[in-house]
């Protein structure tokens, strides 16, 4: 019977042990990004669950409603429709209209409509 060479058995544990440190090494790296995009979809996924939050229909209203309190105008009618919050202010101080209008557009709504006259402004908000 002939024998094994001890040799090749030597080269061929070396051999393995680079393919396997190199499968290890790219799995590694594949891994890693991986992670990242996962993180990254975490990231995503808690500003979603922020703007979802926020985006709450009566949280709009109660938003709309406070705001115009703040802004002490008095004259203002909300007319609620299925995906639309309609505010209209009728004959009231250029200053107030000014605030309010100014807190709308710096809040998170969707401006659906904004139109301004000398005695009438009307604001429509999108749920």
């Amino acid at each position: 019977m002939t024998r094994i060479n001890p040799i090749l058995i030597l080269t061929l544990s070396v051999v393995i042990f680079i393919i396997s440190f190199s499968s290890l090494h790219k799995n590694q790296q594949q891994l890693s990004s991986e992670i990242d995009n996962f993180n990254s979809l975490i990231v995503i996924a808690n500003k979603y669950k922020g703007l979802k939050k926020e985006w709450d229909t009566k949280n709009i209203e109660a938003k709309v409603k406070k705001i115009a309190r703040l802004s002490n105008i008095k004259n203002i009618s909300f007319s609620d429709k299925k995906k639309i919050i309609k505010i209209t202010i009728k004959d009231e101080k250029i200053h107030s209209v000014d605030r309010f209008i100014n807190k709308v557009l710096n809040d998170n709504f969707i401006i659906k409509k904004l139109n301004i006259t000398k005695d009438t402004t009307i604001v429509e908000i999108g749920k």
